[in-house]
């Protein structure tokens, strides 16, 4: 066997394989003594069948993969041992001549391989990288309560509607003289959400309704012809929407009031756990530690991309060729379309090059990540996960066990460790670099670009 590689730029380079039947043939051998163990053909017991026709009915086959296997192994051991940083697969060369393994070799293969040029850098008290102390709101606290208050909310009947209620009750459609239409659309115990209503006079004629009252209303003049509240109020399939043009009768049966939760000490319990809190005073203070948490963590998160774009400008350009990194895009996601290539591209690259920059600057200020920082990466984590869902005091060992069932995948492993990477890395920088420590407003921070 014989590999070359011809450097064919910064970060592109050629390999060629050449293999000679020494190379495949103990392979070859061995699949098919696998091959023939599990054949079956008439006039032959099972793992009898002679070799010379196991080869004759799937030599071909067996050669190719054979040949692909050995061929596998030989490129990622030689990219191994070369210490090539290799991005993506290899990928044929554009004058790369198909082999024909029914006739015998050498076989000689092509490949154009993609790699991360080697590189220096580090960071030192001449890097300047900004450092924001996030200002709340003037009324955030407040807001913050008035949010939770919300999510803990309950529903109630309610005697009355008054804006923001849900109506039960039953639709029927009418005749332009304002009958009941026989065989019309008429759906029973369905809700309506006037909230939802674009048509302010729609709306007004479900004020101060009460129980048992009739409303006459037009769905399609409150919607605004939306397809989707239509045929949810009324229980149609969406091809007959177009015909809910007329009026509707709406007697209503039910009124259902969504009520804040009082500052009690269940609501206190529901936020942070049993006995987390007592008194409204000390629910304030903790909402306030909470939202000086998540401000810190804002800032944390917007270090690490200031550092980054910093890092990144430091090594520049690496000189990938964008015809070969476009291939390996597409060979990873053939459904990403030449748009979606074009927008991608510089975050791909950038991805690349940070991920090396952190193991550079770990390996030159004795960073590392240990089963713990993989822990606590992927227990916050798992309190992001079940924070978008409105759960903010889930038990630890909730936390826990939702971490332990994903780390079963390699992908969300991989991520955390580079998560912990990052944040090692950002939080020894912020000992090094020259901090500039900017006071910012919330409104103004979230529109730095």
């Amino acid at each position: 066997m014989k590999i070359t590689f011809d450097a064919a730029g910064n970060a592109k380079g050629v390999v060629t394989v050449v293999l000679e039947e020494t190379d495949y043939k103990k392979q070859f051998n061995k699949e098919l003594e696998a091959y023939r163990k599990k054949v079956s053909m008439p006039g032959f017991r099972p793992g009898m069948v002679p070799m010379g026709l196991v080869k004759k009915q799937a030599g071909t086959p067996i050669k190719v993969e054979a040949v692909n296997k050995v061929l596998s192994d030989a490129l990622m051991g030689y990219v191994e041992s070369e210490k090539i940083e290799m991005v993506g697969a290899p990928l044929p060369t554009a004058d790369h001549e198909p082999q024909d393994l029914e006739a015998d070799g050498p076989y000689t293969f092509k490949f154009d391989i993609a790699f991360i040029p080697k590189f220096d850098i580090d960071i030192t008290p001449d890097d300047e990288v900004p450092v924001y102390d996030i200002t709340p709101r003037d009324n955030e606290t407040d807001q913050y309560i008035d949010e939770l208050r919300n999510r803990f909310s309950q529903y109630k009947d309610a005697e009355s509607y008054q804006k923001g209620d849900f109506l039960k009750g039953d639709a029927m459609q009418l005749t332009p003289d304002g009958e009941v239409m026989d065989g019309g659309v008429q759906k029973a115990d369905t809700m309506l959400v006037v909230d939802y209503f674009k048509d302010e006079d729609q709306a007004k004629l479900f004020e101060g309704v009460k129980k048992g009252d009739v409303v006459t209303f037009n769905p399609h003049k409150a919607f605004g012809g939306s397809e989707f509240e239509i045929k949810t109020l009324l229980g149609v399939d969406k091809d007959k929407v177009p015909f809910m043009t007329g009026d509707f009768r709406f007697l209503a049966t039910g009124i259902t009031r969504r009520e804040k939760a009082e500052l009690n000490q269940e609501f206190f319990d529901n936020v942070f756990g049993m006995g987390g809190v007592k008194t409204e005073e000390e629910f304030r203070a903790r909402v306030e530690k909470s939202i000086a948490e998540a401000l810190q963590e804002m800032s944390n998160d917007r270090f690490k991309h200031d550092l980054k774009a910093a890092c990144l400008e430091k090594v520049g350009d690496l000189g990938f060729d964008k015809d070969t990194m476009v291939r390996i895009m597409k060979q990873t996601d053939k459904e990403l379309t030449d748009e979606k290539v074009e927008e991608y591209y510089q975050g791909s690259i950038d991805m690349l090059v940070w991920g090396k920059v952190k193991a550079i600057l770990a390996g030159k200020h004795g960073i590392k990540v240990d089963g713990e920082d993989i822990k606590k990466a992927g227990i916050q984590a798992a309190k992001q996960t079940y924070a978008r869902y409105g759960m903010d005091n889930v038990p630890e060992e909730m936390l826990e066990s939702f971490h332990k069932e994903q780390s079963k995948k390699d992908d969300y492993v991989r991520a955390l460790v580079e998560g912990a990477l990052e944040t090692k890395v950002a939080e020894a920088a912020l000992g090094i670099v020259k901090a500039k420590k900017t006071s910012i407003t919330r409104d103004d921070f979230m529109n730095l670009k």
